[in-house]
C-alpha cells in the first residue's frame, strides 16, 4: 500500500463513481498499484521491467480488478484508452534512479509524460496526475512544467493545480 496514493485520493474526493477506470504508468514494487485498486473498479497498470512486471503480476495476483501491462507506456496507451469509458491517468514512468528502468529514447533520468499525454489525445481522460513534480523542477532531463502544460492543452480543456505534499503532483482536472 502506498499512503501518498490514499492522501492523493482524499485530496481529490476519490472515489467517484463515474470514474470508473484508473490507468498507471511505472508500476514499479506496486504499491501505488495496490492503493489504486481500492478506489477504481479497474486498474490498468503498466511497467517497462520485466523483472518487476514479473514481480508485480505474481505478487498481486490475488486482486482482481487490477491489470498488468508490460512495455513501453507510451506505445501501449492508445489501443487502453481507445474504448474506455472515464478514466484517471497516473503518469509516474520516469527513471528515477535505484531499480527503476528508462526506455533507450528517454533516459536514465527522463520521462515520457509528454508522449504519454499526447498517447491519450483520442480519448482524453478526466484527470492527468503527475507523480513526483519535484523531480520534474530539479532534474534538467524532465520536461518542464510549461512543456507539460502545453501537451496537456493539446488534446483537450484542463485546469491545473499543484498539490505540494510528498514530492508533489501536478493535477489536471477536464473542464
Amino acid at each position: 500500500m502506498n499512503p501518498a496514493v490514499d492522501t492523493l485520493m482524499k485530496e481529490l474526493g476519490f472515489p467517484k463513481e463515474n470514474i470508473p477506470v484508473c490507468i498507471e504508468t511505472g508500476t514499479h514494487r506496486g504499491w501505488g498499484t495496490e492503493s489504486f485498486s481500492k478506489y477504481f473498479k479497474r486498474v490498468y497498470t503498466i511497467e517497462l521491467s520485466q523483472e518487476l512486471f514479473e514481480y508485480c503480476t505474481e505478487t498481486y495476483k490475488n486482486l482482481s480488478n487490477i491489470r498488468f501491462l508490460q512495455g513501453h507506456s507510451p506505445e501501449l496507451l492508445p489501443e487502453i484508452v481507445k474504448n474506455l469509458p472515464k478514466y484517471f491517468l497516473f503518469l509516474d514512468a520516469h527513471g528515477s534512479g535505484g531499480d527503476t528502468t528508462f526506455h533507450d529514447q528517454v533516459g536514465r533520468l527522463g520521462s515520457p509524460a509528454i508522449q504519454e499525454i499526447l498517447a491519450c489525445k483520442e480519448n482524453p481522460p478526466e484527470y492527468i496526475v503527475i507523480d513526483d513534480l519535484q523531480d520534474f523542477d530539479m532534474i534538467p532531463s524532465y520536461p518542464k512544467r510549461s512543456q507539460i502544460w502545453e501537451a496537456v492543452s493539446s488534446i483537450g480543456s484542463y485546469e491545473g493545480s499543484v498539490i505540494n505534499l510528498y514530492k508533489g503532483w501536478f493535477v489536471f482536472k477536464k473542464r
